[in-house]
């Protein structure tokens, strides 16, 4: 089971290749794609021989390995490999780095040692390339081996090494070693019987393949991720749910025509899966998984089948039978040396004939296999310690190839630094005559701009200002007579009340006369409290039936206050009472003047509504941009009133 894990992922790993332009080796790459007939794969690699173009020919010789792993053609996929590593026999490149992991996957076929060298020599060359994409498949590589043999521990770590790399490395795309990985760790943990974290990494596993658009071509791997967590469900001897799971795999009719093998897997477990549910024999699934796997010649899975059918035909008191299943797995797994599944066929042997030479022979094969993993693992360490030496060399020689560069580097700095002084020097006498010259064109251009510019703000500014005292000086008076008179025309008006007319005519005519001289002088507000009390009392005059309340800090000296401040306050004041008079039904209104650290102005009414044609125009537009000349803050509140605040 172990042993087909390992296949399928290596077969997910490197299962793709990109594609040149080499016409008639593709057309039978694809004759042989439609047909899956070996004889195409023949003529292909007998094309290769004759080709001179090495590098063409050492990718399609990949491509061409690939193709006879895929059928199970092992002796075709050696002599295959063999002629890559002619191509690139001491050539420490990813190229041989992946060659390497193919025959990883050949020694690991027959059981073989050497798979795990020949993976720490891909991890060894990817490493010194940076390769960390062809890194993170031989991480996957060797934790899928280690897994396969049984020390979950070292699959563990380095599938979290693999993972490690990928973190570290955000900005390479890793396609679907991610996926990889976290399914790995998750039949690890089950294997450790940590069922929470194994189905944790699982749902990872599942979560990160449905924001993978890439999808292997020979395998799904969202049924390797449901068949493994319906393994978790066996485990934990949910047999009905695990039951329902691979089933429901079962329905998807393009398992059995893209992977027969992984088809065989889920049946048996399914067939196994639902005698332990149910207690029936059915043992039509697993005969035909032991068909397929007997077909493509895959040991481990046979023997497998067989314990499993030996199995439930001893539930059914088939015994004949079952001992013939079970001495077939037990004589297959001794054959191949493969020695947990021996354990596990002759503990059935022992069960059905108990008698002296089985025990003797179960006992024995189960000291050899705690012995054979004891070996492995040291084997293993020993050899994953040479590899992390090997890597901390690599590591050092990279840091002192670095600081060699550096220092190189550094040396020709400073010669070249050195060489641009001595010019520079040479060279200074000429430059500086022109930049004198140059600089000297640059001030006048300057101070040309400059004076063009001032002149410029200079008239825009006396064109703000003059507008500003329109509106906030004649506007605001013309708009007051105009009311009153309107209001003369409904009304009887007394000799007093046309007086004061005249009187603000009088007003209006001053007020011309100092724009008329602010053109060239700017308005002195020498007694400004008295003029703010004259602003309201004139106000009051003209709005009978409205209460103004007024409010001074006396602590203000307004002696030390700018007359710029003083000015700007009282047009605020003044266009503030004209928007009451003309826009608001307000009868109560406040003006507070009060310091604290800064000086506060308050200018509210009890207002509820507004005219109909009241726009907040130019006059709150004024009030705003005389605020911000005095670098104030303004705040205007329309909630129980209207309220305009002002801090300076």
């Amino acid at each position: 089971m172990k042993r087909i894990v390992l296949l399928l992922s290596l077969v997910l790993i490197f299962g793709c290749d990109t594609t040149q332009s080499f016409d008639e080796v593709v057309n039978h790459f694809k004759n042989y794609d439609k047909s899956h007939d070996v004889r195409q794969l023949l003529v292909i690699e007998q094309k290769l021989r004759f080709t001179n173009n090495d590098s063409v020919k050492c990718h399609f010789y990949f491509k061409l390995a690939n193709r006879y792993w895929n059928s199970y053609n092992l002796s075709q996929y050696k002599r295959v490999c063999d002629s890559l590593n002619h191509f690139l026999e001491n050539k420490q490149t990813s190229q041989q780095g992946k060659l390497q992991l193919y025959y990883a996957e050949y020694f690991d076929a027959f059981g073989g040692q050497k798979s795990f060298r020949n993976i720490n020599r891909a991890i060894k060359i990817f490493s010194k390339n940076d390769d960390y994409r062809n890194l993170v498949k031989a991480l996957n590589v060797k934790a899928n081996f280690l897994y396969s043999k049984g020390d979950y521990l070292g699959a563990e770590i380095t599938g979290l090494n693999a993972l490690k790399v990928v973190e570290d490395n955000k900005e390479y795309d890793f396609g679907d070693q991610q996926t990889i990985i976290y399914n790995l760790l998750g039949m690890v943990s089950r294997e450790m019987k940590n069922y929470k974290e194994s189905k944790l990494y699982h749902l990872k596993a599942y979560t990160r393949y449905l924001k993978e658009s890439k999808v292997s071509k020979l395998i799904v791997p969202k049924e390797i991720i449901r068949y493994n967590i319906a393994l978790i469900e066996f485990d934990k001897q949910n047999f009905k749910r695990a039951t329902r799971d691979l089933f429901a795999i079962l329905n998807n009719q393009n398992i059995s025509k893209e992977h027969e093998v992984f088809y065989a897997n889920v049946l048996d477990a399914a067939g196994y899966s639902k005698f332990k549910a149910t207690g029936l024999l059915d043992d039509k699934l697993m005969l035909e998984a032991l068909k397929i796997n007997e077909k493509h010649n895959i040991r481990d899975r046979v023997i497998l089948n067989k314990i499993h059918l030996s199995e439930i035909y001893y539930k059914e008191n088939k015994v004949d039978k079952a001992l013939k299943f079970a001495k077939e797995a037990s004589q297959m797994a001794q054959t191949n040396n493969l020695m947990e599944e021996l354990v596990m066929a002759n503990k059935r042997i022992v069960m059905m004939e108990m008698s002296r030479e089985n025990f003797i022979r179960y006992t024995d094969a189960t000291e050899k296999i705690h012995t054979q993993l004891l070996k492995n693992r040291e084997k293993y360490y020993r050899m994953d310690y040479e590899l992390d030496n090997v890597l901390l060399d690599l590591k050092s020689t990279k840091k002192e190839k670095v600081r060699w560069i550096l220092l190189l580097l550094l040396g020709i700095s400073i010669l070249f630094l050195l060489l641009i002084i001595i010019n520079q020097k040479f060279q200074n006498s000429k430059i500086k005559t022109k930049q004198r010259e140059l600089s000297a064109n640059q001030n006048f251009y300057k101070l040309f701009l400059k004076q063009k510019q001032s002149y410029e703000l200079s008239i825009q500014s006396s064109r703000m200002k003059i507008a500003r005292e329109l509106h906030d000086g004649i506007m605001n008076k013309l708009s007051s007579i105009r009311l009153n008179i309107h209001g003369i025309l409904n009304s009887t008006y007394s000799k007093e009340d046309f007086e004061s007319y005249l009187s603000d005519l009088k007003q209006l005519e001053f007020s011309i006369r100092n724009i008329s001289h602010n053109i060239s002088h700017e308005i002195e507000i020498e007694n400004f409290v008295p003029m703010i009390r004259n602003l309201i009392k004139d106000f009051k005059n003209h709005n009978k039936g409205r209460t103004v309340t007024f409010h001074l800090d006396s602590e203000i000296d307004w002696i030390k206050i700018d007359l710029d401040i003083k000015k700007n306050l009282y047009r605020i004041f003044q266009e503030s009472l004209n928007n009451i008079q003309k826009h608001s039904n307000a009868d109560k209104i406040f003006i507070g003047i009060e310091k604290k650290k800064i000086i506060i102005i308050d200018i509210l009414d009890n207002g509820s509504s507004f005219k109909k044609n009241f726009n907040l125009g130019n006059g709150i537009k004024n009030i705003k941009s005389r605020v911000s000349e005095m670098n104030g803050r303004l705040t205007i509140s329309k909630k129980e009133g209207f309220k305009i605040h002002i801090e300076i």
